[in-house]
């Protein structure tokens, strides 16, 4: 269960708890928050960008394919778009790095927001 309660002395800080764990939502400074945390659709799109490197990271274990570095940006391009930026550095073949970008299209999160969202990926290598 994830609970969320808006902090009493403030106008939209709020804090975000599963019992274990707290993080802090807010509004930038220009909308009447304190910028304290990141925005609501800032968490879906890290949501996103998490969910996204977790799953290439399992498949590049059980795959036991050797990367350096593995990490996602999430960035609102539209309306309704987002835009997935992944940057893999290791010693990957091109159709080990096309597999890992479609396994990155597979997380919950996104099969979950495509529904919603028209998800673009790029690739930096």
């Amino acid at each position: 269960m994830i609970s969320a309660q808006l902090n009493e002395n403030a106008k939209f800080e709020t804090e975000i708890t599963n019992g274990t764990h707290r993080i802090i939502a807010d509004e930038p400074t220009e909308l009447g928050g304190k910028d304290l945390g990141l925005t609501p659709f800032e968490l879906l799109y890290a949501s996103l960008a998490a969910c996204s490197c977790i799953t290439m990271k399992m498949y590049l274990e059980r795959k036991a394919w050797n990367i350096q570095h593995l990490s996602c940006d999430v960035t609102s391009t539209g309306e309704n778009e987002l835009l997935k930026t992944i940057v893999i550095k290791g010693a990957l073949t091109d159709e080990q790095i096309q597999r890992t970008l479609t396994i990155a299209g597979k997380c919950p999160v996104h099969k979950r927001l495509e529904d919603i969202y028209t998800i673009k990926t790029e690739l930096v290598l």
